[in-house]
């Protein structure tokens, strides 16, 4: 967004190919429209890819975790009007969206190991 556009942003002040999440929140917090817009982007994004999912496995859940998540509603607003927007109307309403409560890479390592317990 950066190199597609001229509008002023906090994040011109960055190193554009170190920006992180982090960066992107700090700057979206103080009004940032451009990091808002990233926000808005990104969460359109992920909220089509889970009603795609839910269309064939109908999760209760949807649980996200990592830097981007750390965002809190400013990317799980976003999430859940894109997947309000496109998912089928027999599944809307239907799954939660949450932010995982692990800390770091937990949440990756255990999964991984509760796929393994399973096998």
């Amino acid at each position: 967004m950066l190199s597609q556009s001229d509008e002023p942003s906090l994040l011109r002040e960055l190193d554009a190919d170190n920006i992180t999440s982090l960066d992107v929140s700090i700057a979206a917090g103080k009004g940032d429209m451009m990091a808002k817009n990233i926000f808005e982007f990104t969460g359109d994004m992920l909220g089509q890819a889970c009603a795609d999912f839910a269309a064939f496995s109908s999760p209760e859940a949807f649980v996200f975790f990592g830097g981007l998540a750390k965002a809190g509603e400013l990317i799980m607003e976003p999430i859940r009007r894109s997947y309000d927007k496109h998912v089928l109307k027999v599944f809307k309403g239907k799954a939660k969206f949450l932010v995982s409560a692990l800390e770091g890479s937990s949440a990756a390592v255990l999964g991984a190991s509760a796929i393994g317990w399973e096998l």
